[in-house]
């Protein structure tokens, strides 16, 4: 999957409605943000099958849960877009992970 056209100015709409939203775990934190950003371009849910959390320990929990963070990110999520871009090369699925 390729970037849209226009990503300069979702970026910018993105940054824009994220710039006062108030942090609070699970919702409005660093992964929640990069969460809405992949969604925004067009991947599927980046998170689906991590459990939610709502506190600093919750995260670490669901993290930890899949090996701790590195591993779910570096793991699950190539795994998930290879399942959704079955066609995609190598670097595709780069790009979907350094959105995270």
């Amino acid at each position: 999957m390729n970037r849209p056209e226009n990503w300069p100015e979702l970026l910018d709409r993105h940054l824009n409605e994220w710039a006062y939203v108030c942090f609070e775990y699970g919702t409005a934190d660093c992964v929640s943000f990069v969460s809405a950003w992949m969604k925004r371009i067009g991947y599927v849910e980046p998170l689906e099958g991590i459990p939610k959390w709502s506190t600093a320990l919750g995260a670490a929990r669901a993290f930890q849960s899949l090996g701790g963070f590195e591993t779910a990110i570096d793991g699950r999520m190539i795994e998930r877009a290879h399942e959704h871009y079955p066609d995609s090369k190598r670097d595709d699925r780069v790009e979907y992970l350094t959105c995270l």
